[in-house]
């Protein structure tokens, strides 16, 4: 089974970096403790007020003259955390002190030494092709402090071991992040002969080159897979009103990398905009591999239409319930489609082998054609992959062979589109038949996923005018470009805006119907796809190395102030 983790939150510390003024309180209260725990003014002005405001000011010069992706909020929001985490190893310090036993002086330098461990660990990644600027960035708080403590310590005894305290304590830290980084991040690099830093640094900062995410995914999307792209074509007096293509591939993983925004790529490479692009029974371990794929299936696409034989009759849409999950059918002639449909049992995305073996299955029942849909709606957090089709097999079978094409084919079809967060270029496409004096509509978004709310509320505002609402999904991943999270249609916008958008749509497509004939053809093509679970492959490692990182950051960080600790009490000289 595909894991149903995904990539969402890993760019969460900078997306969501607070504004500078919500630390204000937060640095008050830190310096509050401070103060009452040093004692005296003049170290607590000189070890901890100024070096604090000299550190931003030298982040906020190096860091931004050297990366423009790392803004002044993420840069306070590190100094932040760099000076909480000091702060905090501080008290600690302090508290143990009985069993320590240094100088209060020495504790302030080595607890702001330990800033560097955490500075490393961020700057690393965004520095990937420059680790010399991580390196000499990652000290910039045991610099700050270094010039600050000359002015108290320059005549006195202090000076040559407080600088030994933190340029070797800043070293240690330094070394034993570099080490917790490589500790965590072998078994990655090994697997997919990746920079890790170069790959996070993409995934954070996606406005930039796609060149590191096309070759980092193209490793994993590199086997050679047969796949079937079906087509079926609406006609309205010879020409073409709309094109429904069920190409087998994943529309990821995201932004415009691979497939994802695969409707608006096959638009463009087909020179088509009447087409509608559903989401069929695939995985994350189903996108494919980049231009020669997409235009691969656009060939299909060509190729179906040249060869493709129509009826005029259609049935009524059904729908039927197999152990909760539901199924919508209609046949065209001897061809026909279904959606399953997450409404009472949840699911995201339907695995392709086990989708593949359903329509086969329909086939050898004696249908000329089928496709399979997921309707990717009614969105879910954390739903799990469907792997299991065949057990709705016998019912779906019995079913499509009671159900008959006696109705004319009178369909209508509207595209509308609009500048709303998590619709795609696409936008939303409606399908309004009418059977039997009644109309029928199949909304079409162009999203990933959309909201309960916005089904309820359209089937609702729509009742009088329909007799039946299915609405669907494209599962486009491009409308998480922005966030790696997963960014369903209603989720961050007004749903009211959408329902009203669907309405339109259904209305325009009633307006549009008229008499038509309808063919159907599958094309096989080959594309680059990823190994089977080779999505959940890249999550285990991925989890994996967080796994390491959970259990050995602790050991690592205590080792480090131990050394750092030790050599400051022990090495010889600075005990004379």
């Amino acid at each position: 089974m595909e894991s149903n983790k995904t990539l969402a939150g890993i760019s969460r510390y900078i997306k969501k970096s607070p504004k500078w003024y919500y630390f204000i309180f937060p640095v008050l209260f830190i310096y509050i403790i401070n103060f009452l725990l040093i004692k005296s003014m003049v170290n607590f002005i000189f070890l901890s007020i100024i070096p604090f405001f000299v550190f931003i000011a030298m982040d906020v010069i190096t860091i931004r003259l050297t990366n423009k992706s790392f803004n002044s909020r993420r840069i306070i929001y590190l100094d932040f955390m760099s000076f909480l985490s000091a702060s905090l190893f501080l008290w600690i310090f302090l508290a143990l002190n009985s069993i320590i036993g240094l100088n209060i002086v020495y504790l302030i330098g080595i607890s702001t030494s330990i800033a560097v461990f955490l500075r490393f660990l961020i700057l690393y990644v965004y520095y990937p092709e420059n680790m010399h600027y991580a390196i000499i960035l990652s000290p910039d708080y045991s610099y700050s402090i270094l010039i600050s403590s000359l002015f108290i310590f320059l005549k006195t005894p202090y000076l040559p071991m407080f600088l030994f305290t933190v340029s070797f304590s800043s070293a240690i830290f330094l070394l034993f992040s570099y080490l917790f980084i490589t500790l965590t991040t072998k078994k990655f690099t090994r697997k997919y002969s990746a920079s890790v830093p170069e790959i996070i640094n993409f995934f954070l900062n996606r406005s930039q080159d796609n060149s590191v995410g096309e070759s980092f995914f193209g490793k994993i999307y590199n086997k050679r897979v047969k796949i079937p792209v079906k087509t079926v074509d609406i006609k309205d007096c010879e020409k073409s009103k709309v094109i429904l293509i069920f190409p087998y591939v994943h529309p990821g993983p995201f932004g415009n990398l691979c497939s994802s925004n695969l409707p608006e790529k096959l638009s463009h490479e087909l020179n088509m905009d009447n087409i509608m692009v559903f989401h069929t029974a695939t995985t994350n371990s189903n996108n494919c591999g980049g231009e020669s794929d997409i235009k691969n299936i656009a060939d299909a696409v060509k190729q179906g239409l040249k060869d493709m034989h129509y009826s005029g009759t259609v049935s009524e849409m059904k729908k039927i319930n197999v152990n909760g999950y539901e199924i919508s059918m209609q046949k065209f002639g001897n061809y026909g489609f279904s959606a399953i449909i997450p409404e009472s049992e949840k699911f995201d995305d339907i695995s392709l082998e086990s989708g593949l073996k359903l329509i086969r299955a329909m086939r050898d029942s004696g249908m000329d054609d089928f496709a399979l849909i997921d309707a990717q709606n009614d969105f879910t957090k954390n739903a799990p992959e469907l792997d299991n089709c065949s057990q709705f097999i016998p019912e779906m079978k019995r079913a499509f062979s009671k159900l008959s094409d006696a109705y004319p084919a009178r369909i209508g079809y509207s595209r509308i589109s609009a500048r709303i967060s998590g619709l795609a270029a696409m936008g939303i496409q409606a399908l309004a038949m009418e059977i039997n004096g009644k109309y029928n509509a199949i909304v079409l978004t162009d999203s990933n996923n959309i909201t309960h709310d916005i089904m309820e509320k359209s089937r609702n505002e729509l009742s009088d005018i329909v007799d039946n609402l299915e609405i669907y999904t494209t599962d486009n991943h491009v409308v998480n470009a922005s966030n790696l999270d997963i960014n369903p249609l209603g989720l961050n916008c007004n749903p009211d805006d959408v329902v009203n958008l669907i309405k339109t749509a259904v209305k325009d497509a009633i307006n549009d119907i008229s008499d038509v004939k309808i063919g159907m053809k599958t094309v096989y093509t080959t594309v680059h796809m990823g190994r089977e679970d080779s999505f959940k492959t890249l999550m285990d490692t991925v989890l994996g190395a967080f796994r390491i990182a959970k259990y050995s950051i602790g050991f690592i960080l205590i080792a480090s102030i131990l050394i750092a600790i030790s050599s400051v009490k022990y090495i010889p000289f600075l005990l004379r």
